[in-house]
């Protein structure tokens, strides 16, 4: 591990494994050079021009057959990393093989087995808690409830309800330069960011990953409340590094419930509108990242086909 953190120390070198690999292969593959160097300065004798030329050479070549090889050679691992990426980011994962015998071997079966493992204990914890564990806020199971019973209420003209997400973007490369550790301070940052800026009887719910859902109930500012909302957490950056502040870019969709609406027509409603918020996430502004949806009064077919005679 210490010449792990001294190839860790070199700039150069710091983020790359392949410049990690070619170093420590050219440096091997020197050596006999310098040996032949050392001895004839040790012994104060002249220096052969073919003979230097000639072990430079051979060196050479030996350092691009070494890198190719052990390019090869270490593609079980790379393929290992990328499977746990992909278990901790939920995306699908591309079978490893099973049937390795030496330590690779077992690594990609222990890599298996670890992230369907997680897989399942996540799945089985999810719907035995209503808080997420990570943030403290609702879990999706718990806020599928509250936007239940809210909606019921709406329909019954007992409050003024409104659904929303808030999808967050450029997260992505966090945990892969600083561990998933920062990444999840992070989201624990932006989860009190939303406690700190939503009153006692609206909640919010981490509906995936990257996606948080709230439930506002009788607000009559709603336009001025998401949009303070959306600026404060994008405006509010973290200390994901020493020396680096990193927060999200935000794309808000809202839609206000009336009665008679579906609950799963309100829903789709909410997510259609942050999707069309997520186009205004590369080139858009601040405020094209921001759709409220306010659908029309649904009337009963029969009163209106009375109202139209």
């Amino acid at each position: 591990m210490k010449f792990y953190r001294l190839l860790d120390a070199i700039p150069w070198v710091r983020e790359s494994l392949e410049r990690k690999l070619g170093l420590v292969l050219f440096i091997g593959t020197q050596l006999t050079l310098l040996f032949y160097v050392a001895v004839k300065l040790l012994f104060d004798s002249p220096m052969e021009a073919g003979i230097l030329l000639l072990i430079a050479s051979f060196n050479l070549g030996s350092w691009v057959a070494a890198y190719i090889a052990m390019r090869f050679f270490l593609q079980p691992i790379e393929a290992t990393a990328e499977a746990l990426r992909a278990y901790l980011e939920r995306r699908p994962v591309e079978v490893l093989p099973q049937d390795g015998h030496d330590m690779f071997g077992q690594l990609m079966r222990d890599a298996d087995y670890i992230g369907k493992r997680a897989e399942l204990d996540s799945s089985q914890l999810q719907r035995a808690v209503d808080d997420d564990l990570l943030t403290g806020l609702y879990s999706r199971r718990a806020g599928k409830r509250r936007l239940l019973e809210d909606a019921a209420r709406s329909e019954r003209g007992k409050m003024k309800f409104h659904f929303a997400f808030f999808s967050l973007h450029g997260l992505s490369d966090i945990g892969e330069r600083h561990g998933n550790e920062r990444l999840d301070a992070l989201l624990q940052h932006i989860a009190t960011l939303f406690k700190l800026n939503v009153r006692r009887s609206d909640w919010v719910a981490r509906w995936n990953e990257h996606l948080f859902a709230i439930g506002f109930c009788d607000n009559n500012r709603i336009e001025e409340v998401v949009r303070r909302i959306h600026q404060v957490l994008e405006q509010s950056p973290f200390d994901v590094a020493p020396g680096e502040k990193r927060s999200p870019i935000v794309a808000c969709g809202v839609c206000e419930h009336v009665p008679g609406m579906e609950l799963q027509k309100f829903y789709e409603l909410a997510r259609d509108a942050m999707r069309g918020a997520e186009n205004a996430v590369k080139t858009g502004t601040a405020q094209q990242r921001v759709m409220i949806t306010i659908p029309e009064p649904i009337i009963d077919p029969e009163l209106k086909a009375m109202m139209e005679k």
